[in-house]
């Protein structure tokens, strides 16, 4: 029970942290655009130059994949302890699979590379439960997967007396990212974590898992 309690305040915490740091770079980007939108150049002009014309021309556009990945380190406050976060962000029809190897034909993989500043405790846990098909028509077995906006977080000691905004942690994805009709094989993508802020666990939910264990 305390366990249970402890971890959904981490994950509230996180997630109060992610979005105070979205918000931030959100702003940042707009005032950019803003100061920039009076210097933008049409997307087809034409030069001259010593009497002649020259025409440039826009460049076709490169899809987009359809996910993002991202990382931090969170640290529990007077403390050196706490998480280290991978985000993924998929865009709308696609999914990945879950971290459990009996739940797809390809699970999803994270690795935190050696380092002596950082040591991972345990493995990965998703902020949320996967959805579950218990026997996938095309794959004719238990399938786990996640949509939308999952962070996966292991917990992690950092090494005492660590200049914190020097760390860096670089991170690794493997898996697939599929939509409903093929599927990416993703293999090592790299992230790069550093610190991105301390959190601390609502007195309230401290004292209740305390009073638990009376």
């Amino acid at each position: 029970m305390k366990t249970m309690l402890i971890r959904s305040a981490l994950i509230a915490s996180i997630c109060l942290i992610s979005l105070t740091v979205d918000t931030t770079v959100a702003q940042s980007q707009s005032r950019t655009q803003a100061g920039s939108s009076s210097k933008s150049v049409p997307t087809t002009t034409q030069q001259t130059e010593l009497g002649q014309t020259r025409q440039a021309t826009q460049q076709p556009a490169q899809p987009k994949q359809p996910w993002t990945i991202s990382s931090r380190i969170h640290l529990q406050k007077g403390t050196n302890e706490g998480y280290i976060v991978i985000q993924l962000d998929l865009k709308e029809g696609y999914h990945v699979y879950s971290t459990n190897p009996k739940g797809s034909p390809s699970p999803t993989k994270f690795a935190v590379l050696p380092s002596n500043d950082l040591k991972v405790k345990s493995k990965f846990m998703a902020d949320k439960n996967p959805k579950v098909i218990e026997k996938d028509p095309v794959f004719q077995q238990r399938i786990e997967k996640h949509t939308g906006q999952i962070q996966f977080f292991a917990p992690i000691a950092i090494r005492p007396g660590i200049d914190l905004q020097k760390l860096k942690q670089e991170v690794q994805f493997s898996g697939q990212i599929c939509s409903e009709s093929s599927c990416q094989p993703i293999r090592a993508v790299s992230s790069t974590a550093s610190f991105s802020g301390y959190f601390e666990l609502p007195k309230a939910r401290k004292a209740a898992a305390t009073q638990k264990l009376k």
